[in-house]
């Protein structure tokens, strides 16, 4: 059945190649929601938690604490 869309080639093109194939799969497997099969469970909260904390914790080590006299 071909599709009329003009970027329907390039997308399946696309998605034959390794990289762009799995970064689908992660993106699905975080969006997927609740499932009882799974050992980690790893939502959209908890993915922005871990992107967000290597900045923590450089943002802690940059300030020394010190004040200027």
């Amino acid at each position: 059945m071909p599709t009329k869309w003009p970027g329907a080639y390039w997308l399946r093109s696309t998605l034959e190649r390794p990289f762009p194939r799995l970064v689908v799969h992660f993106v699905a497997t975080i969006f997927k929601g609740e499932s009882a099969d799974d050992d980690l469970e790893l939502g959209v909260g908890g993915l922005l938690a871990l992107l967000a904390a290597p900045g923590a914790f450089l943002s802690m080590l940059l300030f020394d604490g010190s004040h200027p006299s």
